[in-house]
This record gives structure tokens, C-alpha cells and sequence, in this order.
């Protein structure tokens, strides 16, 4: 690949992956995609980018509702996984990694929208320590760090099959056809078992509700629903 990303605003970095985002070298594993990033691999972050993009920004849109707004938020996510890259270590499950940054960057945006008044009708809903943000940085990392364990330890309670099932369709962002075909199952199935996902993630979210904050609720019935305030959002 030719040249290098350097420091660049956003609009340079879409034009980045815009012309680039074809370079895929059959890598599956995030593993070995992230220490390949980690060594400052261009075509690393962007067969990452091209294998998260679809779930990143399906699940943007369900907070967002707006497209061309939702693809700018996906933009400064990945932007945010290519800064990181030296740090790159420290992030164990890029997929579960990718959904937290996606989801606060949107949450923010959603915000700062309610704060424009905007959405006023909305803010009288929802609760003040969801709208109200007083956090300093280290506060927002180790929010970061929270949910991302929150949301691992949320996939784990799912058997086998049906993590993988769950996790190419709320992370990857594949269709039910798509994820028939990766598994061997059929697509009837693939539904049942993100039905059967949602029971079990339910239970999950139900038993342990007393033991998170109202925000880590909200962003766990995100993860088990795809709605953000449902009945207002969705």
C-alpha cells in the first residue's frame, strides 16, 4: 500500500479507506489482525475494517436513525482503532471492542442532540445520569473498560454455536443467510438461535440488573435488543 495515514482529519481518513478498502489478505483470525496492527499494518486495519464496518454501522443506526450521520460516527470509530494501534495489545476482543466505542460514540452524539433541543421531547424520558455528561477521561476509559467486560461476560453465557451465531450477527453485522452459510446450519436455525440468544441474554440482564448502573443496563439491553430507549428510538 502505498504511502502512510500519518495525522490526518477525518475527511482524509475516509478517503483513506475509500480508496483502500479492497485490500483483503484472507486473515480471519483478530488475533493475528490486531498484532499485524499493532507492527502499524495499513492492510491489517483495513481487512478489520471491512469485517466490522456492516455491524458497526447497523448498530449505530439503531441509536442514530440518521445514515449519513450514523456513517460519520463509523468513520471516528475506526479512526479511533487506527489511534490506538500502539496500544493495540490491551484489547483482547476487537468485535466486543468495536461495539462499546461505536455505542458511547453514539450515545454522545445522541446527547449532545437532546442538549441542542433538538429532541426535547425525549429528554423529560430519560433518566438525568444517561443525558449528564460530567466524566473526566480516565472515568470514560474505565467506563470503556467495563462495558467491554460487561458485554464479554454477557457472550459467555451463551453455548458454542450459539455465540457464534450471536456474535456474527450483533458484531460482524451478517445476514441470517450470511451466517448459515459460515456455520452449516440453515437459516431457520440461525433465527431460532438468535431467539434462543435473546432468552438467555434476557435472563442474564434480568439476574444481574441490581448490579449495574442504570447507563450499563441501558447498554446491556442494547446489546440483547438492538433499541436504545425502545418506544422512543426504535
Amino acid at each position: 500500500m502505498k504511502g502512510g495515514l500519518g495525522p490526518y482529519d477525518l475527511n482524509s481518513f475516509v478517503h483513506f479507506l475509500k480508496g483502500n478498502s479492497s485490500a483483503m489478505h484472507h486473515i480471519t483470525e483478530d488475533c493475528e489482525l490486531i498484532k499485524m496492527l499493532g507492527m502499524g499494518s495499513q492492510e491489517a486495519f483495513v481487512d478489520l475494517y471491512n469485517k466490522y464496518k456492516h455491524g458497526v454501522y447497523h448498530n449505530i443506526t439503531k441509536i442514530i436513525q440518521d445514515p449519513v450521520l450514523a456513517q460519520d460516527i463509523m468513520q471516528e470509530v475506526f479512526l479511533t482503532l487506527w489511534n490506538k494501534r500502539n496500544n493495540i495489545a490491551s484489547i483482547k476482543a476487537v468485535g466486543s471492542w468495536l461495539f462499546v466505542i461505536s455505542y458511547n460514540k453514539s450515545v454522545d452524539h445522541l446527547k449532545k442532540r437532546l442538549k441542542e433541543n433538538k429532541l426535547v421531547a425525549l429528554m423529560a424520558d430519560c433518566p438525568e445520569d444517561i443525558l449528564e455528561d460530567t466524566h473526566s477521561s480516565q472515568e470514560q476509559e474505565e467506563d470503556y473498560e467495563h462495558r467491554i467486560w460487561l458485554l464479554n461476560n454477557a457472550i459467555e453465557q451463551l453455548p458454542g454455536q450459539k455465540k457464534k451465531v450471536f456474535k456474527l450477527f450483533r458484531l460482524e453485522g451478517k445476514s441470517h443467510e450470511e451466517i448459515a452459510a459460515i456455520t452449516g446450519i440453515s437459516i431457520q436455525s440461525v433465527k431460532d438461535y438468535l431467539k434462543q440468544c435473546t432468552a438467555i441474554l434476557r435472563k442474564h440482564l434480568n439476574e444481574n440488573s441490581g448490579n449495574v448502573s442504570a447507563e450499563s443496563q441501558l447498554f446491556l439491553l442494547f446489546l440483547v435488543s438492538g433499541y436504545l430507549l425502545q418506544g422512543h428510538l426504535s
